[in-house]
């Protein structure tokens, strides 16, 4: 998904989330942000702008909410 400047992928079968520039692919594999949901589930993730990063929380059974990690974005070596 991509979602301002920054392209978010959900990997519904680890709960992996990576967020990062999408000019950074021309260099090959972009570093980024990383995040991982406690429980795997079909969920989303999106960066509004502020480097806040809000991921669904769920199980295969049940989406109850949201959570947002407001870390900040990491710099362009990768590192928070």
């Amino acid at each position: 998904m991509l979602h301002g400047d920054r392209t978010i992928l959900f990997t519904d079968g680890t709960g992996e989330v990576r967020s990062f520039d999408p000019e950074d692919l021309v260099d090959g594999k972009p570093t980024g942000r990383q995040y991982k949901t406690v429980q795997p589930h079909h969920g989303v993730a999106v960066e509004p702008g502020d480097g806040t990063l809000v991921v669904t929380l769920g199980t295969e059974e049940s989406r109850p909410g949201a959570i947002a990690d407001g870390t900040g974005r990491p710099d362009r070596s990768g590192r928070p």
